[in-house]
C-alpha cells in the first residue's frame, strides 16, 4: 500500500517536474528572442554601431490610455533611421505625429498587445477577437480621438466620413455625430416630374445618372409602377405656386428668347455645380436631360425661388429680371431634353389608384422618409440599425454568412458596402454604386465609430466653434444666395471654396465690389465654383461693408509699411524671383507654376497686411495649406509684401 502511494506520489513529481522544463523550453525558442538575436546581428553589420538590445520581454505601458503591449519586443528598430531598408520587423516607424514610445502601439495598430507570440499578438484567436488592422484599415483609429472635420494625414478617414454624408447613411442609421446630405422634398412630385422618367429612376438611379446620390433599392418593375403611381398622386407642393407667365404657355417659343436664356445659363455658370451630358462639377444634379423630366411651370417656380420650392435646397436664388427667368426657362425646356428618347408628358395622366396601398407599403418598407419629407399621415420611418459603435460590435453579433468562422469586421463591413443583401436578415439595404476605393474609405470611418474612450486632453473637437445664425440684412442675403452652402463664416457652413472669415482683411474693398459684380477665377487649375449670382448694388454694398467692418482679423490691419519705398520693390522683386523660388508655384506675367494662383494685379486685389502675414506663416491661418514657410525674416517678408503691392 504504502509503496503505490510513494510511486503515484514520484509520477506525480516527475509530471510536475517536467512542466516546470517545458516552461523554459518554449521560452527558448520565442519569437521574440529570435527577433531580438536577428536584431542584434543587423546592428553589427551597420557602418554606425549602435548598442546591441538585451534579450529578454519589452513592453510600453500607457498608463494614461490603460494599455500595455508587448510589439517592442519583436518591433527593435521603430526608432532607428539608419535601418530605413531593413526587413520587418526592424523596419523604423513612418514619420508620424504621436509619440509610440508613449501612447505604445495597439492604441492605433490593435491586436493583442500583452501577446509575446506573433501569431496571438496579430491574429483573431479563440479569447480575443480584435486581430491587428490591416494596413488598409489603420486610419481608423485615428478617429477615436480626432473628431475635426479634416484630420492630418488620414485621407481614407476624411473621404470616409464625406462620403457617410454624402450618401445620407444618416437617413436610415442613426450615426453618433453624422447627419444627412439635402433630398428633395417629394410634397407636390406628382405636378413636378414625368411619370416614366419617375418609373426609370426607381429602377435604377444611376442608368439615369452615373453619380446618382439615390442608391439602387433593386426595386422590380412591377414595385417601380407601383411606388411611382403612389408618388403622382402627391400635387399640393404645400404653398402657392407663382403665376405661370403667358410667355412660357406658348408650344414653340422665339429663337432671340432661347438664345437670351442660353446666354444667362452659361453666365450663370451653372455647370459650377450642375453637370450638363456628364460634363461639370458634381454638386448638384445632372441638368442634361431635365426638360423630359419636369413640368414647366415646377422649373420655372424653381428657377425663381429656390428655396420656396425646395426648402433647405443648397442652390441660390439667382437676380434675374422676369425676362431672363423666362428666357433661361424656356432654353432648358427645349434644349435640355432626352434626344434619345422622347416621352410624352404623362404627369398630369391618372395613376392606378389600386396600386396606391402597395406603393405606400414599399414607401415605408424602404424607409423613404428617412430622407425624403412627404406629409402624408400614413408615411412613417423605418430605420435600419444603430451604427454609432460599428467599430466594438462583437463579432457573435454579424449575422451568418457563407464564412462565418473566418469573418473579420473589417471585411463584414466592405462586403455590406459592396453587396449589402448577400447576408441573412437583411433585405433592405439599397446597393450603392461605390469604386473599391470608396468602399474601403468608408469601412475605416465605420471601424473609427467606437466604445472606446480616451482622456479629454487626447481628444481633438471641431477645428473651429460653430457660430451663431448670422443676422440682419448681411444673413438675408446669405441665405438668399445659400452661401454658406460653399463658403465657411466663422466656422459656419462649408469648405468648399475660400474660407470668409477673415475675408475683409484680405482683399480691397474696390476688388470686392467688381468680383461680386462679374466673379471670375483666380486659380487656372480649379475648377470654377463661383457663379454669377446677379446681385442688385445694394446687395452688393450690404456685402462689401460687412466684410470689411466685421469679417476681420484686427492683428492683420495693424501692420503697415511703405510701398512706394523703390529700393524695397527691388530687393522683394530678387528675393521673390532668385532667393525662394517663388514663380515655382505662382505665374507673373504669364510665366511660373500652376500651382497657387497667378499673382498678376495682386496689387490691386489683396491687402499688404494680409500679404505678409500669409508669406510670413501660412499655416497659421490655414493648417492645411500646402503653401510652404519659407522662414523669412521679417525685412524680408516686407520687401516681398511691398513688390507684389506694386503688381496693380
Amino acid at each position: 500500500m504504502r509503496t503505490g502511494i510513494y510511486r503515484l506520489f514520484a509520477i506525480i513529481s516527475l509530471l510536475f517536474l517536467g512542466t516546470l522544463a517545458i516552461s523554459p523550453l518554449k521560452n527558448l525558442f520565442s519569437d521574440w528572442r529570435k527577433y531580438q538575436k536577428e536584431y542584434n546581428k543587423l546592428l553589427a553589420q551597420q557602418p554606425m554601431k549602435t548598442h546591441p538590445v538585451s534579450i529578454g520581454i519589452k513592453q510600453i505601458w500607457a498608463q494614461e490610455l490603460g494599455n500595455v503591449d508587448r510589439c517592442v519586443s519583436c518591433h527593435l528598430g521603430l526608432s532607428e533611421t539608419a535601418l530605413m531598408g531593413a526587413y520587418e520587423p526592424f523596419k523604423p516607424h513612418p514619420g508620424i505625429y504621436h509619440d509610440y514610445e508613449k501612447i505604445g502601439c495597439i492604441v492605433c495598430h490593435k491586436g493583442q498587445g500583452l501577446a509575446t507570440s506573433t501569431k496571438e499578438a496579430m491574429s483573431r484567436t479563440e479569447f480575443w477577437e480584435e486581430p491587428i488592422l490591416p494596413r488598409e484599415y489603420v486610419e481608423s483609429s485615428c478617429g477615436s480621438c480626432h473628431k475635426e472635420e479634416n484630420v492630418p494625414s488620414a485621407e481614407h478617414l476624411n473621404n470616409g466620413r464625406k462620403m457617410i454624408v454624402g450618401s445620407s447613411c444618416a437617413g436610415c442609421h442613426v450615426i453618433e455625430g453624422f447627419s444627412k446630405a439635402f433630398a428633395p422634398s417629394l410634397n407636390g412630385i406628382g405636378d413636378k416630374v414625368n411619370r416614366q422618367w419617375l418609373v426609370d429612376w426607381l429602377e435604377n438611379p444611376y442608368n439615369m445618372k452615373w453619380n446618382s446620390r439615390m442608391p439602387d433599392f433593386i426595386l422590380s418593375d412591377q414595385d417601380s409602377q407601383a411606388l411611382a403611381d403612389f408618388l403622382m398622386t402627391f400635387k399640393e407642393h404645400g404653398r402657392k405656386l407663382e403665376s405661370f407667365p403667358p410667355a412660357l404657355k406658348i408650344y414653340k417659343f422665339d429663337e432671340k428668347m432661347i438664345e437670351l436664356g442660353k446666354a444667362r445659363f452659361r453666365e450663370a455658370r451653372c455647370i459650377s455645380c450642375h453637370t450638363v451630358d456628364e460634363r461639370g462639377g458634381p454638386l448638384a444634379s445632372e441638368l442634361g436631360k431635365i426638360g423630359s423630366k419636369v413640368s414647366p411651370q415646377w422649373l420655372y417656380d424653381f428657377l425663381k425661388n429656390p428655396q420656396a420650392v425646395q426648402p433647405e435646397i443648397p442652390m441660390p436664388q439667382y437676380g434675374f429680371s422676369e425676362s431672363e427667368l423666362e428666357a433661361v426657362t424656356a432654353y432648358m425646356l427645349t434644349e435640355l431634353i432626352d434626344w434619345e428618347r422622347v416621352e410624352s408628358d404623362t404627369t398630369k395622366a391618372i395613376p392606378a389608384f389600386d396600386r396606391f396601398e402597395k406603393g405606400l407599403a414599399l414607401f415605408n418598407e424602404y424607409n423613404c422618409a428617412g430622407c425624403h419629407e412627404l406629409d402624408y399621415p400614413k408615411v412613417s420611418r423605418n430605420m435600419g440599425p444603430d451604427l454609432t459603435f460599428t467599430g466594438s460590435k462583437p463579432l457573435y453579433e454579424l449575422p451568418l454568412w457563407p464564412d462565418s468562422d473566418r469573418i473579420e469586421l473589417p471585411s463584414y463591413i466592405l462586403g455590406k458596402l459592396e453587396n449589402p443583401r448577400q447576408y441573412v436578415g437583411n433585405l433592405r439595404m439599397p446597393k450603392y454604386d461605390f469604386t473599391p476605393g470608396q468602399a474601403i474609405d468608408i469601412t475605416v470611418a465605420m471601424l473609427a465609430q467606437t466604445r472606446q474612450t480616451f482622456p479629454v486632453e487626447y481628444v481633438v473637437g471641431r477645428s473651429q466653434p460653430l457660430a451663431t445664425q448670422l443676422k440682419g440684412h448681411f444673413g438675408e442675403i446669405v441665405r438668399k444666395y445659400s452661401c454658406l452652402s460653399c463658403h465657411l463664416v466663422n466656422g459656419e457652413g462649408y469648405l468648399l471654396a475660400t474660407d470668409l472669415s477673415f475675408e475683409g482683411s484680405q482683399v480691397q474693398k474696390q476688388w470686392l465690389r467688381n468680383y461680386f459684380r462679374l466673379p471670375y477665377t483666380i486659380r487656372p487649375i480649379l475648377t470654377e465654383r463661383m457663379p454669377n449670382l446677379y446681385l442688385t448694388d445694394e446687395e452688393i454694398e450690404t456685402l462689401v461693408e460687412y466684410f470689411e467692418m466685421v469679417l476681420v482679423n484686427d492683428t492683420i490691419d495693424t501692420i503697415r509699411m511703405d510701398l512706394a519705398d523703390i529700393d524695397m520693390i527691388s530687393t522683394g522683386r530678387e528675393l521673390f524671383h532668385e532667393k525662394y523660388g517663388c514663380t515655382s508655384c505662382h505665374q507673373i506675367g504669364g510665366s511660373g507654376g500652376y500651382v497657387g494662383p497667378p499673382l498678376d494685379g495682386v496689387g490691386s486685389r489683396l491687402t499688404s497686411g494680409w500679404v505678409y502675414s500669409w508669406i510670413s506663416n501660412p499655416q497659421k491661418y490655414r493648417p492645411d495649406s500646402i503653401e510652404p514657410n519659407a522662414g523669412l525674416t521679417d525685412a524680408e517678408a516686407k520687401a516681398i509684401t511691398v513688390y507684389l503691392m506694386s503688381l496693380k
